[in-house]
C-alpha cells in the first residue's frame, strides 16, 4: 500500500480491543463493502465471501479472532479523511491469504466498516517492530 504505515503495537491492541468490544455489543452495525471491480472478481469481497460460503457471522466470527501478529498496516481513510484510519490484517484460510480493512465507524454509534474481506492480490507482508 503506498501510504501505509506501521502504528505501535499499543495502538493495534487497543484497536483490536475496541473493535472486539463493540462486535460483540448486540446493538453493533457491520458494514461490509462487497466492492470490486469486475475485471477483478476473483479479488473482491463478495466472490471470496461466496466462495467460503461465508455469512456476516462468519465475517464478524474472524474479526473477533484478529490479534496482534495478524497486524499488516494503517492508514488514512482517503474518502473520508476525518474519520478513523483503517487497518489492514492478514489471515490464512485454506491455505490462502486474506486481506482485511477494517476500522471503527462510529464508537457512539457501534458501527464497524469491513471494506475489505477477500483474497489477497499480493503477498502479504506482516508488520515488525522494532
Amino acid at each position: 500500500m503506498a501510504n501505509g504505515y506501521i502504528i505501535p503495537k499499543g495502538g493495534v491492541q487497543t484497536f483490536l480491543n475496541e473493535m472486539k468490544r463493540i462486535l460483540n455489543d448486540p446493538n453493533m452495525e457491520l458494514i461490509i463493502d462487497p466492492r470490486g471491480s469486475e475485471e477483478e472478481e476473483y479479488y473482491s469481497t463478495e466472490y471470496c465471501l461466496t466462495e467460503l460460503g461465508y455469512q456476516e457471522k462468519d465475517v464478524i466470527q474472524k474479526l473477533l479472532q484478529l490479534k496482534l501478529t495478524d497486524y499488516i498496516e494503517s492508514y488514512k481513510d482517503e474518502r473520508v479523511p476525518k474519520s478513523n484510519e483503517f487497518n489492514i490484517f492478514g489471515i490464512i484460510l485454506n491455505k490462502k491469504e486474506i486481506y482485511i480493512k477494517v476500522k471503527i465507524s462510529s464508537y457512539t454509534n457501534k458501527v464497524i466498516l469491513c471494506m475489505s474481506f477477500h483474497y489477497a492480490k499480493f503477498p502479504l507482508k506482516w508488520a515488525k517492530w522494532k
